[in-house]
């Protein structure tokens, strides 16, 4: 009987044994399922905000390129880049260019001054009234950059002739020279006049009184009673007068 109650409780503890091992196994095989969630779910982490930067930094990278197109919509075009202002051509001389005038011998006197011309200033005045008298005109005077007043003085003069001045209204060029002299100072001033009619017909221009004097080559030439001396060149049908004047002082 008892032996018989000994077998009885031996199996009973060898089911119990086999049903702990039984539970053993499924507790290590939940152990191994929470260790793999258990690096998994940082992994999974990692790759969502790895992929989260990299569209951030995408993002920020194009960034740019959004903000120049829309500058570019709300501007237009870009501007383009400031160029620096052009400076005046000065090779051997100083130039001053000044704009039309209404009292000729003033400008041509006030270039002679600014540029350290005073010996010349006058007569260099003088022949630039002379030259643009009942013109609207721009002049541009130059001269030596250092010591002017040793050196000569000149006029590149443009020139526009309103109509019902002379009978002559077009545009015209001329120059005026002086330079300083032992005795003072001398100057030469050169009109050019280009008439639509020929040379025969712009003679009627001249000052009354001129009087003509020796062709030079076939162009005429003369003397004006106003002084100074004009020359009528052909150019196919029109004329082209040149006036010339000397001074000395």
């Amino acid at each position: 009987m008892t032996n018989q109650m000994q077998s009885i409780h031996e199996r009973i503890m060898t089911a119990r044994r086999a049903t702990d091992n039984g539970r053993g196994g499924l507790s290590g095989l939940d152990d191994a399922a929470s260790s793999r969630r258990r690096w998994l779910r940082p992994l999974l982490y990692g790759t969502t905000c790895a992929i989260l930067l990299a569209g951030g930094g995408f993002g920020l990278y194009q960034f740019p390129v959004f903000a120049e197109t829309a500058a570019q919509q709300v501007t237009g075009k870009p501007k383009a880049a400031p160029q620096p202002a052009p400076r005046r051509a000065q090779p051997d001389n100083a130039a001053t260019p000044a704009a039309a005038a209404t009292a000729p011998a003033d400008l041509f006197l006030t270039h002679a001054n600014e540029l350290g011309v005073k010996t010349c200033a006058a007569t260099y005045a003088g022949l630039g009234k002379a030259l643009t008298e009942g013109t609207q005109f721009t002049v541009q005077t130059q001269t030596a950059k250092a010591d002017a007043d040793r050196y000569g003085v000149q006029g590149v003069v443009g020139m526009a002739f309103p109509s019902g001045k002379g009978g002559y209204s077009g545009t015209a060029a001329g120059i005026v020279f002086a330079a300083p002299t032992a005795q003072g100072c001398e100057g030469d001033m050169v009109r050019v006049v280009p008439f639509a009619q020929n040379c025969q017909a712009a003679a009627a221009f001249l000052p009354k009184g001129s009087q003509p004097l020796q062709p030079l080559s076939g162009i005429a030439i003369y003397a004006l009673s106003t002084g100074g001396q004009a020359m009528l060149m052909p150019s196919g049908n029109g004329c082209v007068a040149i006036s010339i004047l000397r001074s000395t002082s």
